[in-house]
């Protein structure tokens, strides 16, 4: 099990107490949104990195659209890992239930730092890119 599969176990454990009628759907959408900000942090921090070197691989089209389908993308491989297998209440159910105080807390700080690493990564490249626009004037 990886920190998503945590993730998303938490997430719909969260709208189960909720009460909400479908929680596997809740969880996959905010999972998903997870991830597409680390690829876009990722893409984003590779063109602070190398700049013009980075777009000239790719034309500006493809930067600009390119989080289109990774939005897509996304949703429809955890629809088909976590829903379509019946992944939440096969496993996800009795994990959460039998799992022991001290690995509720060390999988907490696993989410807690994963959440903290997306947010300074975001802060980060717009602080980047921003002082290299002011200083440069393009990036």
């Amino acid at each position: 099990m990886n920190v998503f599969d945590y993730c998303y176990f938490r997430i719909c454990q969260f709208y189960i107490n909720n009460k909400d009628k479908e929680p596997e759907y809740s969880g996959i959408l905010i999972l998903s949104l997870l991830q597409v900000f680390i690829v876009y942090d990722f893409f984003f921090f590779l063109k602070i990195l190398f700049g013009e070197k980075f777009i000239s691989l790719f034309s500006e089209d493809l930067l600009e659209y390119w989080i289109l389908p990774v939005i897509i993308l996304f949703p429809v491989k955890n629809y088909f890992r976590y829903i379509r297998s019946d992944m939440f209440k096969s496993v996800g159910k009795n994990l959460l239930k039998n799992e022991s105080v001290r690995d509720r807390k060390r999988n907490n700080l696993k989410l807690f730092i994963l959440v903290l690493v997306i947010a300074f990564s975001s802060i980060v490249c717009g602080l980047l890119f921003k002082v290299l626009l002011e200083m440069y004037g393009v990036i």
